[in-house]
């Protein structure tokens, strides 16, 4: 009985040989990589899409709450929780609220005007500090980020202090400002924080 051996070109039509099947593997794992990559990024341009939308909602639901007493001065962390107004992703356990990046707000307020500042464990990217700013920058008076936001005292009572200015005076903005606090000493290096201040 003879035995038909193939060889040459119909031979290697029969299968594919070890150096196509990892070229194949190494193909298949970049595009993984990259689509991972790609979702992650999506998701978390989501998340901070999300978590600015209820920021506003929050800070419009303060305005509310508190506009009929007249003053934001008694605004505090357990007054906005113990009034259900805060939505998830930003959460209440009981003694502060916290933004979705697991920081604990800060409130102050004064008769007119109130402020809140969010941020500080380095979890945001440039590119999310700057999508959350400019975000929430239509329904605020005064937006600062950078590693020396606080909130302001006296005279400056409801609103925030330091940092760098990216909106101030309800109209002014200076996207100069904006790279620099959302950037190297801003809120990616887990130091950084964003001041919001809001009219009553």
């Amino acid at each position: 009985m003879r035995t038909l051996l193939l060889s040459g070109p119909r031979r290697r039509a029969l299968g594919y040989v070890l150096n196509e099947m990892l070229l194949a593997v190494a193909i298949f794992a970049a595009v993984t990589a990259i689509a991972g990559t790609s979702y992650q990024s999506l998701k978390r341009s989501s998340q901070t899409d999300e978590a600015s939308l209820k920021f506003v909602a929050l800070a419009n639901d303060i305005r509310k709450s508190y506009r009929p007493a007249g003053s934001f001065t008694t605004l505090s962390a357990g007054g906005v929780g113990n009034l259900g107004i805060v939505q998830k992703p930003f959460y209440f356990d009981g003694t502060n609220v916290f933004d979705p990046w697991g920081n604990a707000l800060q409130f102050a307020g004064s008769d007119a005007a109130f402020a809140i500042i969010l941020g500080g464990n380095g979890v945001w990217t440039p590119q999310e500090c700057t999508a959350f700013a400019t975000a929430v920058q239509d329904g605020a008076y005064e937006v600062r980020i950078g590693t020396t936001v606080a909130l302001g005292t006296g005279a400056s009572l409801g609103r925030t202090t330091g940092g760098s200015a990216y909106k101030t005076s309800a109209s002014v903005y200076d996207s100069t400002a904006l790279q620099t606090g959302c950037s190297g000493g801003g809120v990616p290096n887990g130091v950084g924080q964003m001041g919001v201040s809001f009219d009553g």
